[in-house]
Parts: structure tokens; sequence; C-alpha cells
């Protein structure tokens, strides 16, 4: 007959509060790249659209167009 080790309660105990600790770790990692990635998306949205805020007070019709090409196709 094949006898299954069973770890003692202190040991089964600390075991779990480990993989919670783990995967507490792992998700507090995963939140703080989405933050920084939605910081890094804003910034270039704010950066594109004051881009095309300056491109728009342009005087001359020709300029502006130009500027507003320019401004749209970078990505």
């Amino acid at each position: 007959m094949l006898r299954t080790l069973q770890p003692s309660p202190a040991v089964a105990r600390l075991l779990g509060v480990m993989a919670v600790a783990g995967l507490v770790a792992v998700f507090a990692l995963v939140v703080q790249g989405a933050v920084q990635q939605g910081e890094a998306r804003r910034a270039s949205a704010d950066a594109q659209a004051q881009a095309e805020w300056r491109c728009k007070a342009e005087r001359q019709q020709a300029v502006r167009r130009d500027c507003i090409a320019r401004v749209s196709s970078v990505p």
C-alpha cells in the first residue's frame, strides 16, 4: 500500500501564503505595466493633439494643409 506524504498544517499554511503572495506580486506587476502603457498612450495622444492644433493655427492654407498631412502620417 502506498502512503502519501501530507504536510503538516503549518507547512500547508505557509505554502498557501507564499502562493497568494506570489499571485499578488504578479498582479501588481501586470497593473503597473498597464498603468505605464496608459500613461504613454495618453502622452502620445496629447502630443498629437498639440501638433494638430499648431498646424491649424498656421495662417497660410498650403502650409496648414502640408503640416496636417505630416502630422497625420506619423503613427
